[in-house]
């Protein structure tokens, strides 16, 4: 079964004490660069019909969630679909639904994948602020739990993640809460200290936890809470995500744009373009065995980077209107022309050899569907995609 996860990103962070640059942040290193024919000058294969279509009893979210979180949501063989009062699950290759649940409240924020018992994690608040959490048991659509978030939590810019034996809640300017999957009890809290103006933030990814607070960047068990490591930091930044476990990659941000920073060595290791001022955050990444592909903010690229040496070992030039969405079969799956009118190509891009991209074709647009493509993930061998009227799963080779 091949798994992905898609990251949405917001970040930001000012690191001492890490090694000087690697070519990897010269935005056009040379030797390294391949480029991919844009959508424009592609040839096209004809249409792509969908495997199934979908409805639900509310229309899915298509635009991004209030605050992070992805929708759709892999879990095994399924997909699980957020609405604004309402979850449903879809067997990822018939369509069928196998279950549909309302929530007592908004849909503000959700976890990523399920984790390995099939438990996924949403954050519940009208207008965007969050607060309650609740656990959703994936494989039946049972609501696990409801807990109102502790008051250290501020109901802005909220990330939840799942893991083994914890729920684990974070602000962005007021660190993080761990709770317990049984019953979703309070475990620990642990709140950062803003400074000069700038937020003290955490991500994490449900394993490990990542607080970016006064000068210090720290991790801590993702169940417990309890301190890891902690090294000093300078000019205090926002963490967005942890995108890697083996190494610890998350997302920074400093003075000179968007970066990747390796927490898995005596100290932090920043690598990954400097793209200007406060732009070029990553928006999407895949990892596909020792590489980890990238999709930056502000540009049409896709960039690969090998998370042993931390060197940029490709790059797919796919144009602005793409989408990073999955992997399938070790290639990347890309959408691009999400705004046209005439539907979106869908790419199979091979990281050995980024220049010859397989385009599928054109998913074509759902009668009376003018609206941007919303989210999309790859389950097994199908790409869902959600529109505001109904849910797609396309079949891939």
């Amino acid at each position: 079964m091949m798994r992905w996860v898609v990251s949405g990103v917001s970040v930001g962070l000012l690191l001492t004490g890490c090694t000087a640059d690697s070519a990897a942040d010269d935005p056009d290193p040379s030797g390294t660069t391949s480029s991919a024919p844009t959508s424009s000058s592609t040839p096209v294969a004809g249409e792509v019909d969908p495997a199934w279509t979908a409805t639900t009893t509310q229309p899915p979210f298509t635009a991004d969630l209030p605050n992070k979180g992805a929708n759709p949501i892999a879990v095994g063989d399924a997909v699980v679909v957020l609405s604004r009062h309402q979850a449903a699950a879809y067997d990822v290759a018939t369509g069928d639904q196998e279950w549909e649940t309302d929530l007592p409240d908004e849909v503000c924020a959700s976890s990523g994948p399920a984790n390995d018992s099939g438990v996924v994690a949403v954050l519940l608040g009208a207008g965007g602020d969050c607060a309650r959490a609740a656990a959703l048991d994936a494989s039946t659509g049972e609501l696990l739990w409801t807990v109102p978030l502790p008051a250290a939590a501020e109901p802005f810019g909220h990330q939840v993640a799942v893991g083994p034996s914890s729920v684990v809640v974070t602000g962005e300017c007021s660190g993080f809460t761990v709770l317990a999957l049984s019953d979703g009890a309070a475990v620990s809290t642990v709140t950062g200290e803003n400074v000069k103006r700038r937020c003290a933030s955490a991500a994490s990814d449900g394993t490990t936890v990542v607080l970016a607070s006064r000068g210090t960047i720290s991790t801590y068990d993702a169940g417990t809470g309890e301190p890891q490591s902690a090294w000093p930091a300078e000019e205090l930044g926002r963490v967005g995500d942890v995108l890697t476990q083996d190494p610890l990659v998350v997302t920074g941000r400093f003075a000179s744009g968007g970066r990747l920073v390796d927490l898995s060595g005596a100290r932090p290791e920043r690598f990954g373009r400097d793209r200007g001022g406060f732009g070029g955050e990553p928006a999407a990444s895949v990892r596909l065995g020792d590489a980890l592909w990238v999709q930056y903010d502000d540009t049409s690229s896709l960039v690969g980077y090998d998370l042993t040496s931390r060197q940029e070992v490709g790059t797919v030039r796919v144009g602005t209107s793409a989408r990073l969405v999955g992997s399938h079969d070790g290639r990347l799956v890309v959408t691009v022309g999400d705004t046209s009118p005439d539907g979106v190509e869908l790419w199979l891009v091979d990281p050995a050899a980024p220049t010859d991209p397989e385009v599928l074709g054109v998913l074509p647009r759902p009668d009376g569907e003018d609206g941007a493509l919303g989210g999309s993930v790859v389950v097994d061998d199908h790409l869902v995609r959600l529109w505001p009227g109904q849910t797609e799963g396309i079949a891939l080779p």
